[in-house]
């Protein structure tokens, strides 16, 4: 059964962005799309398919006709995050799914960085969602007549807070894959054990769509040692460390002697980019009340940066979150896997 680690980042904008090789093809959905002189609705891109309903892809850059082009106005259609074309996907129990092919197939035992560009519509299906459903195969899905609800397993996309609501700009959504090996297909949708959490939100009569442009399929290496950077080197903002024998005593946010050491190499290694944010996040399995959860571990966040600014860090470097369960590594099922839930995170933010 496929791995899955969940959680979502805040991620640089601009030309940092996919600084890793991109595996996904045809990520902005450019090559193959044609005009047809009448209508924003362009031809389906090369090495993508509708696995399920009719896809549309949009260039609002066509020749429109001048009635087309009052309709989409009134519709306040978006312009691309990249590139001259963005897709549209319709989410439901039975609903519509989306596949692309990587160049090359996925290495077992790997971490992948999945990420994508999403918004909602203005004037209809505006139902915000919480997250975006992705299934890793490594055959092309077979093509479903009409609309349907697949099964999982599937991935979930999210955004850095959690939730898919911007409707006035792109909004990032992203997660971590661990892959079985030879994985060549990617899908988007709202599968089957997505349903219940994505469509809480939904009201008698609402839609859900959503637009997606310029994704990606990266390499993630987030799991760095800061020793191995010279004073000066930039940070990338998707890399973060695990900061692994930062114990804690028994439900309490103090911590343990055997702790100290470890941050203090950690304070030393800071100390030596001062222009760097960093976020410190604690996390917990997912026992108990989720409120108690976050604020449980963000006492012992606040641990972690009052030590490291009694060590010479400045505050003004160092944000605090207490993120609960919600970016579970591991699932919930044995004592051995909630242990390595519980943990403490560093991550370089976006300068």
């Amino acid at each position: 059964m496929r791995q899955f680690l969940i959680s979502a980042f805040l991620l640089a904008l601009g030309q940092g962005l996919f600084a890793q090789e991109n595996l996904l093809k045809n990520p902005s959905f450019e090559e193959g799309c044609n005009c047809d002189d009448s209508t924003e609705l362009v031809s389906m891109p090369l090495d993508w398919q509708a696995t399920a309903g009719q896809i549309n892809f949009f260039n609002p850059g066509c020749p429109l006709l001048p009635e087309r082009k009052t309709y989409l106005q009134a519709l306040k259609m978006p312009t691309p995050a990249e590139g001259k074309v963005y897709a549209g996907l319709g989410l439901a129990k039975e609903g519509e799914y989306l596949t692309g092919e990587l160049q090359t197939p996925l290495l077992a035992n790997t971490d992948y960085l999945v990420k994508m560009r999403v918004r909602r519509p203005i004037r209809f299906c505006y139902t915000p969602i919480d997250e975006l459903g992705l299934r890793f195969d490594t055959l092309a899905p077979k093509k479903v007549e009409g609309y349907a609800s697949l099964p999982g397993p599937s991935l979930k996309l999210r955004a850095d807070n959690g939730a898919i609501k911007e409707q006035y700009q792109w909004q990032e959504i992203s997660a971590i894959y661990r892959a079985e090996g030879g994985e060549r297909y990617l899908t988007l949708g709202n599968f089957l054990d997505n349903n219940e959490l994505s469509m809480r939100n939904w009201a008698k009569g609402d839609c859900a769509y959503i637009y997606i442009d310029w994704a990606s399929v990266t390499l993630f290496k987030g799991q760095v040692d800061l020793a191995r950077y010279q004073k000066g080197q930039e940070f990338k903002a998707e890399e973060r460390i695990w900061l692994k024998n930062i114990a804690f005593e028994k439900a309490t946010e103090r911590l343990k002697s055997e702790s100290l050491p470890i941050l203090d190499e950690l304070a030393e290694n800071l100390g030596r980019f001062p222009e760097q944010k960093f976020e410190i996040s604690g996390h917990t399995d997912n026992s108990g009340d989720e409120g108690s959860n976050r604020l449980f571990s963000e006492a012992r966040a606040k641990s972690v940066v009052d030590y490291l600014v009694a060590k010479g860090i400045s505050a003004k470097q160092l944000q605090l979150k207490g993120r609960g369960s919600s970016q579970n590594i591991n699932a919930n099922d044995s004592d051995k896997k909630r242990a390595k839930n519980w943990r403490i995170e560093i991550k370089a933010l976006a300068q």
